[in-house]
């Protein structure tokens, strides 16, 4: 069998092993095997398809010509690699040149911007439209000064002036007076002196990111100028032809050279807002009192040292003020009692503040920008008077501070929506911001937290910090005390008691179950005020400034009382076992928030015999004290009854698991314990235990996440018991 011709042997069978050959003999070798035998058609076909001896010259005569290109431009390679051979750029020992991007898609240094020649096309056309609207925008042209097409815009050649009132084309009567001018972003370095006398209709000029040092005395005849906008120039003084523009109430002067502002800005008296952010102003002239218009004043980014708020406070309008990041240490108010009636924003970030003035009221004031700053909090109380006054403060940032605990008057904001305290010396979070009913972003990362769980969210820290009364208020309108009654109050109940005999002297007494007289600024217990009711259940006296509670006084209630409370006030000191004192029926005491750093009990010795002032209770929380430790015998003696003990926020640095050993559920968080107690772990009536926030390392965080079970099982292997 005859083996199929494949195209390798086709071209042997041609005599030619190169190219050229094969082209060469092409024809005698076709004529050839005609002769002999007629062909296939695959072979025929192939035939067919080979190119002419034309084609193949042509396409000969390219190739040739494009090696020559190659071998030429190699040469070329190699002589400027020698001559580049030091450049940091190129490769050595290649004949590719290494190009940056700039090079490759630009050209030259990219930073160094390429002068750019001034962009007058379709000047024409703009000033067209400028004479029918009015605006005339120039901007981003790279202008280096105002084309003197446009300064001879309105000028009109007598001999060209045709009057054709039918005629529907724009005339020169019919042009308006440019009112707006915009020539920001170009090159511009001086105003044409012409610029005020031929466009003295101007209200409003840009001329922002230029290169302007000064402008012209005609500047002072645009008598409308409203608006003028001056910010990203080089003006190292304001020019003394703002003085005399009677009608400029918006002035943009930012991003300059000033250093200080002189006494003349006081004829400037109808300004309404000032911009000189990114300057370096280092003080303010008296003269300033003269801007009683002002609504709106920029000092951002400047070197002022001190603020006279006394000033400020001679501009009735004021509502925005800023003066982020200068070096501001004061604010002066000069011995008086300063008011800015309309402030609604103070932004005083990036200063040097230590303290704020207490006679300062901003009776509008919604945001309050005070962060990196010295702002202290062991100056006491009076630093923070200031918030007292801002009744409707949505914002305040205190971020970056040297806060260590967060003032009272801070608690005092019942609008307050935003609190910003991160980044401060904070150990732990008061649990009675649950009292701002209002807020909802707190903001406390960077600070050295002991007592707030890992993985809580923003809006789950915020509940958890909410403090729920102790007993439901029910009745209100029935215990609402009336401050500017003059008879004792009378509630209807089935019973009636008269403290008097007389007829003409019948007081009646009402049984009051529920009794309210929290938030009504008492300093004491004033018996003649609690007299007023009986049989009392529920008393609650939170939220004022009572300092020290005698037992004696609530002796009226003694055999009704069931739960008391005296959460944020100021005792210091309670006593639980008090000589012939006793309320057999209270379940429930709160003093949270309270400045507690003792609890009166009697002596260790007499311990035994004592009798309980509450016998019964059952819960006690003190919260956010200052207390260093608990009694001894707490909740075998003392309060024998005691299940449920709130201690987190205070000073614990040990715990006696004796003295809560009948405790079911303890919260012992944000204390400063060194550690954990074993025996702790052995209570076998301990239900729920909380711990974080303290400084001992063992047991670890994680594992207090995992629960009171877990720590439970911890500390009974260390106590040396094994579960069973």
């Amino acid at each position: 069998m005859q083996p199929r011709p494949t195209k390798a042997s086709m071209l042997r069978a041609g005599g030619g092993g190169g190219a050229s050959a094969s082209a060469a003999a092409a024809p005698s070798s076709s004529k050839t095997q005609a002769s002999a035998a007629p062909p296939s058609n695959k072979s025929k076909g192939a035939q067919q398809s080979r190119a002419s001896d034309g084609v193949r010259a042509f396409v000969a005569a390219q190739r040739s010509r494009l090696q020559q290109g190659k071998k030429e431009e190699v040469k070329k390679t190699a002589f400027d690699d020698d001559k580049d051979a030091s450049s940091p750029f190129v490769k050595r020992g290649t004949s590719n040149k290494v190009m940056t991007g700039a090079q490759r898609y630009g050209g030259g240094d990219p930073f160094e911007a390429a002068p750019v020649a001034p962009d007058l096309s379709n000047l024409k056309g703009v000033i067209q439209r400028a004479k029918t609207s009015g605006h005339l925008n120039i901007a981003n042209r790279a202008l280096q000064h105002i084309p003197d097409q446009i300064i001879t815009m309105y000028h009109v050649d007598p001999k060209s002036i045709v009057v054709d009132f039918s005629s529907s084309d724009h005339a020169w009567y019919d042009d308006s007076d440019l009112t707006k001018l915009i020539a920001s972003d170009n090159h511009l370095q001086a105003i044409d002196d012409r610029l005020g006398t031929e466009f003295g209709a101007l209200s409003s000029i840009d001329f922002r990111n230029n290169a302007l040092n000064a402008l012209p005395e005609s500047f002072a005849r645009l008598q409308q100028l409203s608006v003028l906008d001056l910010s990203h120039n080089q003006f190292a003084t304001i020019p003394a032809a703002l003085y005399q523009l009677p009608k400029l109430r918006d002035l943009n002067m930012a991003h300059n050279a000033l250093t200080t502002i002189p006494d003349d800005v006081g004829a400037m008296t109808h300004l309404e807002v000032i911009n000189f952010n990114n300057n370096s102003i280092t003080a303010l002239p008296h003269a300033i009192t003269q801007w009683t218009r002002l609504q709106k004043l920029s000092l951002d980014h400047n070197q002022l040292t001190e603020l006279s708020l006394a000033w400020l406070a001679a501009m009735p309008h004021l509502f925005d003020v800023s003066l982020l990041h200068n070096r501001i240490a004061t604010l002066e108010t000069e011995g008086e009692s300063v008011t800015l009636p309309r402030l609604q924003r103070l932004d005083l970030r990036r200063n040097r503040l230590s303290e704020l003035p207490s006679a300062w009221h901003m009776p509008k004031l919604k945001e309050l920008l005070l962060s990196s700053n010295d702002l202290h909090t062991s100056s006491g109380a009076a630093s923070y008077e200031v918030l007292a006054h801002c009744p409707e403060l949505l914002t305040l940032d205190v971020a970056s501070n040297q806060w260590t605990s967060i003032p009272d008057a801070v608690m005092a904001l019942q609008s307050l929506q935003r609190l910003d305290i991160g980044a401060n010396h904070l150990t732990g979070l008061r649990s009675d911001f649950g009292k701002l009913s209002e807020l909802k972003v707190l903001t406390w990362e960077g600070n050295p937290l002991r007592s707030v769980p890992r993985g809580v969210s923003m809006a789950q820290l915020i509940d958890s910090l909410s403090i729920q009364p102790g007993v439901q208020e029910e009745n209100e309108e029935n215990v609402a005390i009336a401050a500017d009654a003059d008879m004792p109050l009378a509630v209807t109940s089935d019973k009636t008691h008269t403290s008097d005999p007389t007829p003409a002297k019948v007081q009646t007494i009402s049984s009051t179950p529920n009794v309210n007289l929290s938030r009504k600024q008492l300093d004491t217990m004033e018996a003649a005020e609690l007299s007023k009711y009986h049989g009392v259940k529920t008393l609650e006296m939170h939220d004022n400034a009572i300092s020290v509670v005698s037992l004696a006084s609530l002796a009226l209630f003694a055999e009704t009382l069931v739960s008391l409370n005296f959460d944020g006030n100021k005792l210091t000191t309670f006593s639980l076992q008090e000589p012939e004192m006793v309320f057999p029926c209270v379940k429930s005491l709160t003093l949270a928030n309270n400045r507690l750093a003792s609890l009166v009990v009697a002596d260790a010795a007499s311990n035994g015999a004592a009798t309980s002032s509450f016998p019964a209770l059952t819960d006690l929380n003190l919260n956010n004290n200052v207390l260093s430790a608990l009694p001894a015998a707490l909740s075998t003696h003392v309060l024998p009854q005691l299940r449920k003990l709130l201690v987190n926020g205070n000073r614990l640095a040990e715990l006696d698991p004796d003295s809560v050993a009948n405790v079911h559920v303890l919260d012992v968080g944000n204390n400063d314990l060194a550690q954990l107690p074993p025996r702790l772990g052995l209570n076998p009536n301990l239900t729920e235990l909380i711990a974080y926030g303290n400084r001992f390392r063992v047991p670890q965080p994680a594992l207090l996440a995992q629960g009171t079970a877990a720590v439970i099982a911890f500390l009974r292997r260390r106590a040396g018991v094994a579960d069973a």
